[in-house]
């Protein structure tokens, strides 16, 4: 159904020199550095500014004209032009034009923006896009990245508050979570300045200052903590303690802990780390630094855990929660977890009545959002996907899952997740999947100097081609390579960054990826959009039905990644997404090793491959569409011949030929239903 678009649209073109009398040729040297909306979100009949930087080096002025069009993703037409003209002196860096844009009242869309720029002759010279997101809630089409940067000493020129926040704008980041920025699980930010479990310096009004200039380009923030764990003893300083019903028990490891009514024990011994253990009886504990100095310093370093069930624990931290997000002008809670603790409560240590802390998290989750957390944010990390169809069943705002490769290690798991959360839940599910983990924490002097970009916009089109998002950024646009979110900025010359090709926040691939999903989000991950099963078939020879069938429906290693989708409430739009695995020699998403880096390079552009489809709705083809962020498409769909055909048993299908795939295409097929 293409959509009814009601739209006021105000142009407004802000420090523009109109051209007048005659001017020197436009040089080549003439570009745009960056083109971005002021915002990562807007709300029904809101004003969308498009902020255009552009530069001249040459040594004389230069002139021209831009032009700006927008388009949503159902169709192929504008929906808003306007062409305007400009000056830029010699030597000019950073000339800023701007355009306003009165978003439509219908919400949860996305619009594709381009910008192109001409000479005085007309002559196009360079094109860019970004995207709008027109929504109702960031929670409909989330778009999570992370902050960490809050050690006053850490504020750099190029790297602070302000340039953090509007670098995620760039990839339109909708919603963050402040990692490790908490002190204690139960004391979350005690002062002005205090420090983490690890020792990093904590500023309380950095925090306060990156969550309103969050807010002044309408991203959600959101403190990131343990639902379930506190750190230290009742007896020490500072950890605020005063109403956990708990004392100090000498363990059998040589650390000091507690003992709490409220908590979840072990049942038989189990390992923490290398150096600590709980014996049967314990209350359940894990050791977050690993090595032997956690002992001397178990009051930071260790966690102890406690039972999701209990109501007294739930009344307990729900409130310091409340407490501090409402202090600090947060939006809500990223809950986390150490992952599932299979054990028992209090009272029946000794007993084999076991459960899974994991099975508490929908009640967890509920209690939050009835007594602490109604006009907040609240969710839970599902850590590898456990106690997900639990929390997709309770009043979570979110959905999110850390997906780990010890035991969901192929793109198809990442689909899977994401499909049966969309089934069950009706929202997209935030995954983070940690590209390079093993790598770095089993022989980090070998990793490369910079990521695989195959690798990475592999998994990226998995995930976002499926309908979920895909958290990989934080701080100043840096890729996740490990669970401890630090250490993208903090080894920034051992670790491993982004090449400029992939991760330039102006022009980057990944920049394009999210301009891509931005703009398409209702044909990605609309909340009734769901897999229909529907006949495709891909052939690599000159007619469907010649050479090979290299469709795959689960993401093997050198197929093509295939499947269709269909929607309940606009039959007249059905899409399937591409993702190009011909060349790639794993069906795994993690690098490992050198081996698995390399498993990624064999990467073959596909060209006129002939696809087969069967409409699940659409009884009457009317045109079939083709759009991709690769650089073929830059996000502009492209409509495709097409042939309809009956077969021997009276069903409809079409015919087609897609024309090139890279990384990842979405075609749409509109008809009649």
């Amino acid at each position: 159904m293409k959509k009814q678009l009601g739209v006021s649209i105000a142009s407004v073109l802000l420090g523009i020199g109109m051209v007048n009398g005659v001017h020197a040729k436009v040089a080549e040297g003439v570009t745009i550095n960056s083109f971005v909306p002021d915002k990562s979100l807007y709300h029904a009949q809101e004003t969308a500014t498009l902020k255009l930087m552009m530069s001249n080096p040459e040594s004389n002025e230069k002139s021209g004209s831009y032009e700006i069009s927008i388009q949503n993703a159902y169709s192929d037409k504008n929906i808003f032009v306007t062409r305007n003209n400009y000056t830029v002196k010699a030597n000019q860096q950073n000339k800023e034009l701007s355009c306003a844009w009165q978003t439509p009242a219908e919400q949860n869309e996305g619009y594709l923006v381009t910008v192109k720029l001409f000479d005085e002759k007309g002559q196009l010279l360079e094109t860019k896009k970004t995207a709008i997101d027109n929504s109702q809630d960031w929670t409909t089409y989330p778009r999570m990245g992370g902050f960490t940067n809050f050690n006053k000493q850490d504020q750099t020129s190029s790297d602070n508050v302000q340039t953090d926040v509007s670098t995620q704008n760039k990839y339109h980041m909708n919603v963050s979570m402040y990692y490790d920025a908490y002190a204690r699980p139960q004391n979350p930010i005690p002062s002005e300045d205090y420090q983490t479990w690890i020792g990093e310096n904590i500023n309380r009004t950095l925090i306060r200052n990156t969550i309103q200039t969050q807010h002044s380009y309408n991203q959600t923030a959101l403190l990131y903590n343990m639902i379930n764990a506190t750190t230290g003893t009742p007896d020490e300083a500072g950890t605020n303690m005063s109403e956990l019903d708990a004392k100090t028990v000498q363990k059998a490891d040589g650390t000091k802990m507690i003992q709490s009514k409220w908590g979840v024990f072990r049942t038989e011994k189990q390992a923490t780390s290398g150096v600590t253990y709980d014996e049967a009886g314990d209350q359940a504990t894990f050791n977050m630094w690993g090595g032997e100095e956690s002992k001397k310093d178990s009051s930071n370093k260790i966690q102890s855990y406690y039972n999701t069930w209990s109501k007294d624990w739930q009344q307990y931290i729900g409130k310091i929660m409340k407490n501090t997000v409402d202090e600090l002008g947060f939006d809500g809670w990223q809950g986390d977890t150490i992952g599932n603790i299979h054990g028992t409560s209090y009272e029946n240590r000794g007993t084999t009545d076991t459960f899974d802390t994991e099975s508490g998290y929908q009640y967890f989750a509920d209690n939050m959002k009835a007594n602490y957390f109604k006009d907040k944010y609240f969710g839970i990390n599902a850590v590898a996907y456990g106690g997900a169809d639990l929390l997709a069943q309770s009043k979570a705002d979110f959905q999110y899952a850390e997906t780990w490769y010890f035991n969901q290690p192929k793109y198809s798991d990442l689909a899977d997740n994401v499909n049966n959360t969309m089934e069950k839940s009706g929202k997209s599910l935030i995954i983070p999947a940690y590209m390079y983990h093993a790598w770095a924490r089993n022989n980090p002097s070998t990793l490369p100097k910079t990521f695989n970009d195959n690798a990475i916009l592999l998994k990226d089109a998995v995930v976002f081609a499926n309908g979920g998002d895909s958290f990989e950024l934080v701080d100043n646009g840096r890729q996740l390579y490990t669970e401890y979110y630090l250490d993208p900025r903090k080894n920034q010359e051992s670790g491993i960054q982004m090449s400029d090709e992939l991760g330039n926040s102006d022009h980057g691939k990944l920049k394009h990826v999210y301009d891509f999903v931005t703009s398409y989000e209702s044909l990605l991950r609309g909340n009734d959009l769901r897999l229909n099963n529907q006949g495709l078939e891909i052939w690599t020879g000159s007619f469907v039905g010649d050479g090979e069938n290299i469709r795959s429906a689960s993401a093997e290693k050198n197929k093509v990644y295939a499947f269709s989708k269909s929607s309940t409430t606009n039959q007249s739009v059905e899409t399937l997404n591409f993702v190009n695995l011909r060349g790639v020699t794993t069906d795994t998403w993690q690098i490992k090793n050198e081996e698995d880096e390399k498993s990624k390079d064999g990467l073959q552009d596909q060209k006129d491959l002939w696809v087969k489809y069967y409409p699940k709705n659409v009884n009457e083809v009317k045109s079939i569409a083709v759009s991709s962020p690769d650089s073929a498409y830059q996000s502009e769909k492209k409509l495709v011949e097409f042939w309809p055909h009956v077969d021997e048993n009276g069903q409809y299908f079409v015919t087609f030929k897609l024309p090139s795939l890279n990384i990842w295409d979405l075609v749409t097929v509109s008809g009649n239903h």
